[in-house]
């Protein structure tokens, strides 16, 4: 899919020694990234409407554009909500329905309200103002360490509790830590989802959908870049050139 697709996870100021992979964006930087958007005349649409036009065929606006959040941090809602409701722009959010309204305990060793989670009243609000939901599953679980049984489950148990909690299909998926198998993408679609998100390191599919990471050192050059066909180019030439650079390195040995 060409349309450019964007992976943010923070809207909020976070120590680095507390967000050591800087993929945080503070709000000021976030709001100079959805300006950018709207006055460069950038069309949002969620991850479910870009995926059905591309691969139906149907006319796509002049500058589309895919704003995605993965794990559905409070501050998505408190910061980042209002900043796309103002720049009149949609967004797509992978939530770990397992810790709703909770906190972020997968790489959290004790609850930090920088790492709170939306409640489901907020995942609400934001879908009828025209917000996507997809699933992050169940409890943020790298899925390439899980057996045939516990990835279906979750894969299976966050896909029906969205469902459960939103009242219509969910039909949206982005793998935590980018990490999957073969086997998972086939459990994906048993699972009922039509596209997910996950790593520029594999060949690109409706079930590995690249995103670029915009975080902490994204500059607006670099942020332009990642708008750009050339942001993809780049990326399946890094994935053209690993082999051999492996070869080379390995011919040292």
């Amino acid at each position: 899919m060409q349309i450019p697709l964007l992976l943010y996870h923070q809207i909020n100021h976070i120590p680095v020694e507390k967000d050591p992979y800087r993929i945080s964006v503070s709000p000021e930087q976030f709001e100079r990234q959805m300006a950018y958007l709207r006055q460069h005349e950038y069309t949002a649409l969620t991850l479910s409407q870009a995926f059905q036009k591309a691969t139906k065929g149907e006319p796509l606006p002049q500058r589309p554009v895919v704003i995605s959040f993965d794990d559905g941090y409070r501050d998505n809602y408190t910061t980042a909500f209002p900043m796309l409701k103002q720049y009149d722009l949609t967004a797509t959010i992978f939530l770990v329905t397992g810790q709703i309204g909770d906190y972020n305990n997968w790489d959290q060793s004790s609850p930090d309200e920088a790492f709170a989670l939306m409640t489901w009243e907020q995942v609400r609000e934001m879908e009828a103002a025209g917000i996507e939901f997809g699933s992050h599953t169940h409890t943020h679980a790298a899925l390439d360490m899980l057996d045939h049984d516990a990835a279906t489950r979750e894969l299976y148990t966050s896909r029906q509790t969205l469902e459960e909690q939103l009242g219509h299909p969910v039909m949206t998926l982005a793998y935590p830590y980018e990490r999957f198998t073969r086997e998972t993408l086939d459990i994906a679609k048993h699972c009922g989802y039509i596209a997910a998100c996950g790593s520029s390191l594999l060949p690109e599919s409706p079930f590995n959908l690249w995103r670029a990471e915009i975080g902490t050192d994204v500059t607006e050059a670099s942020f332009r870049f990642k708008l750009s066909p050339w942001w993809r180019r780049t990326q399946q030439a890094k994935r053209q050139l690993r082999p051999i650079k492996r070869l080379l390195l390995g011919s040292r040995s």
